[in-house]
């Protein structure tokens, strides 16, 4: 994983059931990788798995990252995830609920099974959202705001 393992936190279940399961030796934790070698284990990955519950954006960063270097991922379902639905229900099939840890099993079996077929349906909908720019993002959010202030001082 690409995020901190805090060993021995409370505030977080992660570092309990690392130590409880024993996965002490088939888990890592790479935090702060240098870009090309963040693309690198992406690009080697046989999925990626999105497990926040909270990206900050609509979608997931490691699904444009795995995406962008031929990967295929998995979403954990939340606020991001459903408002990205919104726009692309396509991605439907790669997201899970983060407390189904069967269907994650399931999914990642699948996706080993099939990471073709998953390659492709995911390319098609990367291909898709980079077509929006940020400065077009930019510009409607400009447009957005100038029009509620045209519409308040015309009151």
């Amino acid at each position: 994983m690409t995020a901190h393992l805090h060993v021995g936190a409370t505030w977080t279940k992660l570092p309990e059931i690392v130590r409880r399961g024993q996965f002490h030796h088939d888990l890592m934790s790479l935090p702060d990788l240098p870009r090309d070698v963040h693309a690198a284990l992406f690009h080697c990955a046989t999925v990626v798995v999105h497990s926040s519950f909270f990206e900050g954006i609509i979608g997931s960063l490691p699904f444009y990252e795995a995406a962008s270097v031929g990967t295929p991922s998995l979403l954990a379902r939340g606020p991001h995830i459903d408002e990205l639905l919104e726009t692309e229900p396509t991605i439907e099939p790669f997201v899970y609920d983060p407390y189904d840890i069967d269907r994650l099993a399931d999914l990642i079996v699948d996706v080993a099974s099939n990471r073709e077929t998953y390659v492709k349906a995911q390319a098609e909908v990367f291909g898709r959202l980079v077509q929006r720019s940020w400065s077009e993002v930019a510009t409607e959010y400009a447009q957005a705001a100038l029009s509620g202030v045209v519409a308040r001082s015309a009151c």
